[in-house]
């Protein structure tokens, strides 16, 4: 699935290794799934924040989650 975010480990693109970091559990509105992330954002701990156009949400995936959780939005389009 492409619907994932993946960062490189152990010395970058040449000699490391690709993660896993969010979703690439198929695309979907389940926790463990993403939908079309338009936007990341790392903080200091390391989780990672993904902004989901489909799922109108921005998740968060702290470091070694197999699920996220909802930190803003998901509860459909916004009105005006």
């Amino acid at each position: 699935s492409r619907e994932r975010v993946t960062r490189w480990v152990d010395g970058g693109c040449l000699e490391g290794s690709i993660e896993l970091v969010a979703g690439g559990r198929g695309w979907g509105e389940g926790l463990h799934q993403i939908s079309n992330p338009t936007g990341i954002f790392v903080d200091s701990s390391g989780a990672v924040y993904v902004a989901e156009y489909w799922n109108h949400r921005v998740s968060r995936w702290r470091p070694g989650a197999t699920c996220g959780e909802v930190v803003a939005g998901g509860n459909g389009v916004g009105g005006d």
